[in-house]
Formats: C-alpha cells, sequence, structure tokens
C-alpha cells in the first residue's frame, strides 16, 4: 500500500487508498518511469433513516485521485462513479465537477495532486425513503489519467453503503490552534450533537492534555491518569462519564468551561478530544487496565443549546484536536569531549545535548525526532562504535552505506526532551595517527529550533582528540572503549535486524538526515537519556519541532496517542520566541 503520511491520515479517516502495489522509479537517469493513479475512498459508509420513513440525512463521502511521484505532472484526471449498486437503498447529490448520466458519474480533475486530500470530491449519499434498516448497498469507482497508470481491476474499489440506526454523537467548536501565556489557564471549548435517529443514553469524553497543561479542575465523574514514557510524550488523560440522554437533532455545550493550566514549561502543547455513545463495552474498554483516580471537584455536565444544522452511526467526527502555542522557549546546549590515546587505542567521546529550559521540547503532531545533531570525526582517527540514532554522511553530506569510518554522522534526537533533560551519542574512536589537537566540530543542525532557542552560541561544540590543552572541548570522553545507553533497536553491519533507513540522504548542512542502522558491527555504543527524562525513539529519520499537518490517532482507552494529522498542509501552531 502506498504510504500515507502523519500529515494525511487524519483528514482521510477511515478512508483508506484502496490500493496495493509497488510502483518503480527509475534512480539513475532523468526520466520517471510509469506512475501510478490511486482512488482514494471510504471503505465503508453509515447512512440515518428518518425518523418519520422519508429520506435520512445526507453523509459526505470525500473520494478522488492522487499519484506516487511528487513533481511529475498528471493531467486529465477522470474518477468514473457507478451508484447502479444503491437502488433502492440510497442516492447521491453530484457535485458540480461531476457529469451524471443515469447511474454513473464522470468526475473531471484538470490536474492530479500526489497529495491524496487535494484531487477530491465530496459526495452527499442519503438513504431514500422506504430504505429499511440494515439494507445495504456499494459504489463502485474507476479511474484514467494521462501520465499515470490505474493498477485496478473493474471492482476492486469500493464503498460498502449501510443503512443504519442509532446515535450519532458529532464533536465541533472545537478550536483547531490557541495561543497561551504560561503561568495561566486556557479555555477549551466544544460541543456535542447527535446527528443520528436515536437517542444516546449518556457518553464518554476522553480528553488527552499534553505534558505542558494541567486539569484546573478535577470533575467528580472524570478519572484521571498520566502517560507516556521512554518513547511517547508525557501526558495526562481524563476518562468522563456523561450519564445523560443526548436526543437527536440536539446540540449540548458543557455547563461550566474546560481549563487547561498552562504550565512554566509549556511550550507547544495539544489536546484530543473523542466522545462515544455510552455503552458497557466501550466504558470497559475506555478503562483497559490502567489506574485511574477519579477527580473530586463537581460533576461535568452538558446542556442544550439550538441546534446547527452499531453505536455510533458515523466515528470519523468524534474526534478533534488542538495546537496550543506558548510564548516560551527552550535552550538547548550541546557539549563535546576531549580524550587522548596513543596509536591503535579506541578511546570513547560522548557528544551532549542538554535543554536548560525552561520548556520542554517535543513533537507532538508529526511525531518525529525534533533536533539533529552534526558530529565531524576529527582527522587521524576512525568511528567504530557509533551511537544508535545516528546515521553515516559524507563531509558534503551525502549518504554513505557504510557506518564505520564515515568522516561525518548525523544524529537524531528524541521525540521530547524535558525541560532539564539531556541525551549522549558516545562515539567510539579508534586513533590510526596521532595527530596533535585533532578537533571535530559539533552542530546542532535545523532551522525550527532555533525559533525558540533564545541562546545560539551554546549550540556548537568540538571533539578533541590528543589536545594541547587550548581547545574548547568539554569532559565526557574515556580510553579503551564505553557501553553507552543502548538508544533503540537496530542491527548489526553483519547481519541481524536492520534499523529504519531515514531520509533521502543528507545535504551540505546536514538538515535533511535520517536513521541507519541501529549499531555498529561491534555493538559498542548506544544513544540515550542520561538522566531518564528525555523520550527516546528506537527508528526513524531526524525531525524537527513542526506542527504542520499534524494530530494523533486517539484510541479511546488506549495507552498513548498516535500522532496522526488534523489535515495535511494546515499550519495548526504558529511558533513565536518569546525574546525580541
Amino acid at each position: 500500500m502506498r504510504p500515507v503520511s502523519l500529515g494525511r491520515a487524519l483528514r482521510l479517516g477511515a478512508c483508506g487508498a484502496a490500493a496495493a502495489g509497488l510502483v518503480a522509479v527509475a534512480g539513475a537517469t532523468p526520466a520517471f518511469a510509469a506512475d501510478t493513479l490511486w482512488i482514494n475512498a471510504p471503505s465503508e459508509l453509515v447512512l440515518p433513516t428518518a425518523a418519520d420513513g422519508g429520506e435520512g440525512e445526507g453523509r459526505i463521502a470525500e473520494v478522488g485521485v492522487y499519484h506516487d511521484i511528487a513533481g511529475y505532472p498528471v493531467t486529465d484526471g477522470r474518477l468514473t462513479v457507478d451508484v447502479s449498486g444503491l437502488a433502492g437503498v440510497a442516492r447521491v447529490t453530484w457535485p458540480e465537477q461531476c457529469e451524471a448520466e443515469g447511474t454513473t458519474a464522470v468526475c473531471e480533475f484538470p490536474e492530479v495532486s500526489d497529495d491524496p486530500g487535494e484531487s477530491t470530491v465530496d459526495l452527499e449519499v442519503r438513504a431514500v425513503e422506504g430504505a429499511r434498516t440494515g439494507a445495504t448497498g456499494v459504489i463502485t469507482y474507476a479511474a484514467t489519467a494521462k501520465g499515470a497508470e490505474s493498477p485496478y481491476q473493474p471492482g476492486d474499489v469500493t464503498t460498502s453503503v449501510t443503512v443504519g440506526a442509532g446515535p450519532d454523537l458529532v464533536l465541533g467548536g472545537v478550536p483547531q490552534k490557541r495561543e497561551a501565556e504560561k503561568g495561566t489557564t486556557t479555555e477549551l471549548p466544544f460541543s456535542v450533537a447527535n446527528h443520528g435517529n436515536e437517542t444516546a443514553d449518556g457518553s464518554i469524553l476522553w480528553i488527552h492534555a499534553s505534558y505542558g497543561l494541567e486539569f484546573a479542575q478535577r470533575f467528580a465523574n472524570c478519572e484521571y491518569t498520566e502517560t507516556g514514557g521512554a518513547e511517547y510524550p508525557p501526558a495526562t488523560e481524563a476518562l468522563c462519564v456523561i450519564d445523560q440522554p443526548l436526543e437527536p437533532g440536539a446540540s449540548y455545550v458543557p455547563d461550566a468551561p474546560l481549563s487547561l493550566g498552562v504550565t512554566d514549561h509549556a511550550l507547544y502543547e495539544r489536546t484530543d478530544l473523542r466522545i462515544e455513545p455510552k455503552t458497557a463495552e466501550t466504558l470497559k474498554r475506555a478503562r483497559g487496565n490502567r489506574t485511574l483516580d477519579r477527580g473530586e471537584g463537581g460533576t461535568l455536565r452538558l446542556v442544550e443549546r439550538p441546534s446547527l444544522k452499531s453505536d455510533d452511526l458515523d466515528m470519523d467526527d468524534n474526534y478533534a484536536v488542538t495546537g496550543i502555542t506558548v510564548d516560551n522557549e527552550a535552550d538547548l546546549e550541546l557539549t563535546g569531549a576531549e580524550v587522548d590515546g596513543r596509536v591503535g587505542e579506541t578511546v570513547t567521546a560522548q557528544v551532549k545535548l542538554r535543554n536548560l529550559g525552561p520548556a520542554w521540547i517535543a513533537d507532538l503532531f508529526a511525531g518525529e525526532r525534533i533536533v539533529t545533531v552534526d558530529v565531524r570525526v576529527p582527522e587521524g582517527t576512525t568511528a567504530t562504535g557509533i551511537p544508535a540514532n545516528c546515521s553515516p554522511r559524507s563531509l558534503t553530506g551525502g549518504y554513505v552505506e557504510k557506518r564505520i569510518g564515515a568522516p561525518r554522522y548525523v544524529c537524531g534526537s528524541s521525540r521530547w526532551i524535558a525541560e532539564d533533560g539531556s541525551l549522549s551519542f558516545p562515539f567510539e574512536l579508534r586513533i590510526d595517527e596521532v595527530v596533535p589537537n585533532a578537533t571535530g566540530e559539533l552542530t546542532v543542525l535545523g532551522e525550527h529550533w532555533a525559533e525558540y532557542d533564545p541562546e545560539a552560541g551554546n549550540n556548537t561544540a568540538v571533539l578533541v582528540v590528543n589536545g594541547d590543552g587550548s581547545g574548547d572541548g568539554s569532559d565526557g570522553g574515556t580510553t579503551g572503549g564505553g557501553d553507552g545507553t543502548q538508544g533503540g533497536d537496530g542491527g548489526t553491519d553483519d547481519g541481524g535486524t536492520d534499523g529504519t533507513q531515514g531520509g533521502d540522504g543528507g545535504t551540505d548542512d546536514g538538515d535533511t538526515a535520517g536513521t541507519g542502522d541501529a549499531a555498529s558491527s561491534t555493538g559498542g555504543s548506544g544513544s540515550g537519556s542520561d538522566d531518564g527524562a528525555a523520550g527516546g525513539t528506537p527508528n526513524g529519520g531526524a525531525g524537527n519541532l513542526a506542527l504542520t499537518g499534524a494530530g494523533g490517532a486517539a484510541l479511546l482507552g488506549g495507552l498513548a496517542v498516535l500522532a496522526v494529522a488534523v489535515g495535511g498542509g494546515l499550519v495548526l501552531v504558529n511558533r513565536r520566541r518569546a525574546h525580541a
């Protein structure tokens, strides 16, 4: 299946790209091999019946086409939609972009994007009068375009349509982004509407607040728990059981503001909300095996407001994310090492990255590594033990296949670093020739960290081997090798399980870099947190603190929030520095 970026995932929701296969791209020639044309459509759609037996309320099916190769022109896209399989079940209202004849319509796209969310149309589908609960039908798709070929056979791509009855809870009124000041509180508004055709006897509201936020009040009908660990950033979750009926067609808001305290270490934060009709099964799944502490405050209730025009008919509208920007900063400090040794000896040099705060840093949306460190190997030495999260590079930043002996490495940080956390990258260096005061430069890379880092002067350092005492390397070196802390799973150069290859190779300044194999053939060096305050990620490419196109697939009752998108290309948070 064609990989879909995190920045696209939430927008697609249950709509998966109904595609499978591999696309071959010629690597040595400027000409592209045949591009592939994919169809993006929901696999299923549930339609409500009308309470009076008439036509039901419409549901939107977003369908479209896209191709693989970015920058390669694909034109004259035509998506054929066949709704003959909906007879007696549902009907479709066609958008202007589609030309319909009988039960078939052709939707045209003069230019086809490589983004699944761009070359799309919205089909409004509604149950016809007299359609019974449980009735099913099917929509079938086919596509053509110039410059790309479709891999599908007739009938490969379909949307299953079912007429159902039940509540359909929809979250609304949730802002996509907010700004806040540290030490204050910020409100999280939301509304809940029942767009279904049956009453929900109660609801379960799940709220996730990232590490820089805290619940200002803990309601008696909510249970709270702390989440996170080495891989996932810390957070607080609330599970609220609201025992009151939610009528079809009605809309509700909380009877009191939902307030969150903004801590002194907050910077780029997020909240996630999800709501479901209450059933014994959903409540059991939500609680899982976690330890939850009940709040001791008042009761969170919903009050009806004028309406805004299975257990839940449409689960894709039960979830919302808010990105919160806090006026704060985080000072990253890079330190090197000074080591000594004789020819043939192996010394261990520790490269350290520390967050001096006051804010923590994390990529809560794309889930990538937040900063990278560029390491130049000192003259006269060979790197024989390489930290797990470091990729070999040439001096100009190009990709190097062999991990051992590269002249340069780019090391990815974790997904998050606490306000007093640090990371270590221990390098084992074999001394092949004694070069007095041999120096390798260390640099924090990437444009994004500079936006919240108030002190650029401590973002560089050096590794010094056999120094003359005048260098500016720091302690952190040992002779005879060293263990380090293993910073992730991975393989060896001579076999085993490989790590994840990151990125498309380096650039001259190393801004684009990934994570190669997780350990050297010696198995000597790893990378990890000095004090447990930084979360590690075993695999993945180097990243930044981008909060664009991000989001989370919140699993109600899950132990962690997976980062997924709020909408591809949508900037959720505008960064700003806390100083002039």
